[in-house]
């Protein structure tokens, strides 16, 4: 190989390397997701429980698209739900949308209404139980004086009791892969690819001028 041709393929080497780099820096940038977390406790102020508290969880992706239901406020459907009431242990599958004007019976899944106005009450769960004989988080999100937790049967109304709700911003994080060691990994091994192709190259260049 005479020098015009070896410098040739230097700068091809070269060029397919800042394109391999630039393509992977493309590819390396997946949608975010920033899962929020909360911690609750719920004071159950009249009924057979009064007195107690009771304490669970619950999450949702903070940048997935708002539910929009137009109140005023954001509201984003849970990925997350636990609660431990009354000796049993709740979960996403056991809870539902809540109010029945904004959802689609047996598809709308629970959500946090955050943001609201000030005169219509606090940021709150929107949800209650599929069991009828339950509980539920959320009437106080469209007016003040509402109770924040109602429980028993919450189906007909009667004989429902109430508890209020804390809730504790527990973390923030950010669900991405961390594109500076990906790209440093395959960028070394695009880049060794050209210097052993680099390096044969020469060697048998040598030879050749031998």
């Amino acid at each position: 190989m005479n020098m015009k041709h070896y410098h040739h393929f230097q700068t091809t080497i070269a060029a397919s390397t800042s394109l391999a780099l630039g393509f992977l820096l493309t590819e390396a940038n997946p949608v975010q997701a920033s899962i929020i977390t909360y911690e609750f406790t719920v004071d159950i102020t009249s009924g057979d429980l009064i007195r107690q508290s009771f304490t669970g969880s619950f999450s949702y992706d903070n940048e997935s698209t708002p539910v929009g239901f137009g109140y005023g406020s954001e509201e984003f459907f849970l990925t997350e739900f636990e609660f431990y009431f009354d000796g049993l242990e709740y979960t996403l599958d056991d809870v539902a949308c809540q109010y029945t004007d904004l959802c689609i019976q047996g598809t709308t899944p629970p959500f946090w209404v955050g943001g609201i106005f000030p005169q219509w009450g606090k940021d709150s769960l929107a949800l209650r139980t599929k069991d009828a004989f339950g509980f539920e988080f959320g009437p106080s999100i469209f007016l003040a004086s509402q109770s924040e937790f109602e429980y028993r049967n919450i189906g007909s109304g009667v004989g429902v009791f109430e508890g209020d709700v804390t809730y504790s911003l527990v973390s923030e994080s950010t669900s991405v892969p961390d594109p500076t060691s990906t790209l440093g990994l395959l960028a070394l091994g695009t880049l060794g690819t050209g210097s052993s192709l680099l390096r044969r190259r020469k060697q048998k260049t040598f030879h050749e001028g031998k």
